[in-house]
C-alpha cells in the first residue's frame, strides 16, 4: 500500500480507496538465481479526480521492483 501511494504522490496523482488488493502470487528468481515470491497488487489512480485508472505494484520478495500505472499514453514505469 505504501508503495502504490508513493507512487501516485511522485506523478501528482491521488490514490483511490486508500487499498491495493492481491491479484498474483507466483514463484520467480531474484538477479542472484535465488527463488523468492513474486507477488503483484493492483490499486486505482486519479489525476484529475474524475477518472478512475488502474495501477499495479510488482514485489520481489521484500523489495518493490516495479510499479506500472495505465495512463492515455501508454503505461508508466517507475523503478
Amino acid at each position: 500500500m505504501a508503495a502504490s501511494a508513493n507512487a501516485c504522490q511522485q506523478i501528482q496523482a491521488q490514490f483511490l480507496d486508500q487499498t491495493a488488493s492481491l491479484k498474483k502470487i507466483r514463484v520467480s528468481r531474484n538477479r542472484q538465481g535465488r527463488m523468492i515470491f513474486e507477488r503483484i497488487y493492483t490499486f486505482d489512480f486519479s489525476r484529475d479526480r474524475q477518472t478512475r485508472k488502474k495501477g499495479q505494484v510488482r514485489i520481489l520478495g521484500y523489495k518493490v521492483s516495479q510499479v506500472l500505472l495505465d495512463e492515455e499514453d501508454g503505461t508508466t514505469i517507475l523503478n
